[in-house]
Formats: structure tokens, C-alpha cells, sequence
């Protein structure tokens, strides 16, 4: 696995930025014109406190940086700016990911309800969109929580490990080198695909990221179980 890791890595980080590309820009052809608009109902509902939006906004630019010094090392260009631009950001991600966790980790729940909108795939594949059931997170962005919260502990512990082993010729190294390195890859599609699904599959929803206000009739239509799943998690 590392012989092929460290042959194809250029690949594999281009495959990473480009199939979800290409995934996602088949899907906005052919289903988007299909999904429910909500761009002239007014925006009087919280989604986003001030808190979370600046939490977001800091986790996604420090995942930026990361990546972006990170194909320094893919591309075998050697440069100190990069290394202290990697490790500084590193660190930056993992913390505001624990910070994001605390936040949001009532909101990310699984219910029993969770279950048809995956069986529906969140109507994202079909023809008629009618509402499913979601609390504050749909299934699928509860998916999308942990498996970045998990990715971005394995980012710590592996990151830890290459520290230690830097101007070290410890046997692990090249092993523990190749899993940061495709745990990175997928983590970029991963983050292509909600960027998309988040919001350029969902019409008007862009203003999210900078009110954290969408319109009532959003919030029942995406969002039908939400009200409901606060005041479970109050008595918690």
C-alpha cells in the first residue's frame, strides 16, 4: 500500500478533487431544477447562531490552508512556509472540530426517523421531492459530522505520530505517512460533497453562511422534525 501510495499520491489527490467535481456537477444537470424553492420567503428562522457560524467559518478556512500546504508535501516541493502553514492549521482544524462537536453533538443524534430519509436517499435521486423527516441535521449531514469528527481525531493522532518521527528513520513512518495522506484525500471529497449537497443542490440557501437565517417555510420543508428534537434535547 505505501509502494502505491507514494507512486500515485499526485493521482490520487487529483482523483480526490475531481470525481466528487464531476459527481456533483452530473447530479446539478440532472436533479437540481427539480428541488424546491424557497428564495422569496422571508428569512426569520435562527439556524446559525453567531457562535456556530464563526465555529464553521474557522474549521472550513483552516481546512483550506491545510490542504493547500498539504499538496506541497503530495507534490514533493519542499518548503518551510508550507510545513509551519501545515502544522499551525493542522492543529487549528483538529481543536475547532472538538469545539464543533461539543456544539453540535445533540443535533447530530440518530433517530429511528433518520432511517427513511436514508432509505429515500434525501430525495436527492428522485423525480417528486417530498418532505422527509430531519431534526437540525438530516441523516445525511449527521454522517457527514462524524465522519469528519472521527477523521479529524485520526488527523491528530497520525499528525502527532509523523512529528515524533521527523529527522527519525523509524520503520512506521512511510505506514502512518500513507493512511494521513488518504484520510486526506477522502476528506477532500468529502468536503466537496457538502459544500455541494449543503448548498448549490439546495437553491437559495448560500445566505446560511452569513445570517444563519433561513425562511419558515425552509425550515418545515427541510427540516420538519427540528422543533420537536429541541425539546427532547432540553430534558437531556
Amino acid at each position: 500500500m505505501t509502494n502505491f501510495y507514494f507512486s500515485y499520491k499526485t493521482f490520487i489527490f487529483y482523483c480526490a478533487f475531481l470525481i466528487p467535481i464531476i459527481i456533483c456537477g452530473i447530479h446539478f444537470f440532472t436533479f437540481r431544477s427539480k428541488r424546491q424553492h424557497f428564495k422569496s420567503a422571508l428569512r426569520t428562522v435562527v439556524r446559525f447562531n453567531l457562535k456556530e457560524r464563526i465555529f464553521h467559518f474557522i474549521r472550513s478556512l483552516s481546512f483550506i490552508l491545510v490542504v493547500v500546504s498539504g499538496l506541497f508535501f503530495v507534490s514533493n516541493q519542499e518548503s518551510i512556509a508550507a510545513s509551519i502553514l501545515h502544522g499551525i492549521n493542522g492543529w487549528v482544524f483538529v481543536l475547532i472540530s472538538f469545539a464543533t462537536i461539543y456544539i453540535w453533538i445533540k443535533d447530530a443524534i440518530f433517530y429511528d426517523y433518520d432511517k427513511q430519509w436514508l432509505r429515500h436517499m434525501g430525495n436527492y435521486f428522485n423525480k417528486e421531492h417530498t418532505p422527509l423527516p430531519s431534526g437540525k441535521f438530516n441523516a445525511g449531514q449527521k454522517i457527514f459530522f462524524w465522519l469528519t469528527s472521527l477523521l479529524s481525531i485520526f488527523f491528530m493522532i497520525t499528525g502527532i505520530l509523523l512529528i515524533r518521527a521527523q529527522g527519525e528513520q523509524y520503520y512506521w513512518f512511510e505506514i502512518v505517512l500513507t493512511f494521513h495522506g488518504i484520510a486526506a484525500a477522502l476528506t477532500v471529497s468529502l468536503i466537496i460533497g457538502h459544500i455541494y449537497l449543503s448548498l448549490m443542490a439546495n437553491p437559495g440557501t448560500f445566505h446560511v453562511l452569513f445570517d444563519g437565517k433561513v425562511s419558515k417555510e425552509w425550515a418545515l420543508y427541510h427540516h420538519p422534525n427540528w422543533k420537536t428534537d429541541v425539546k427532547k434535547n432540553k430534558h437531556r
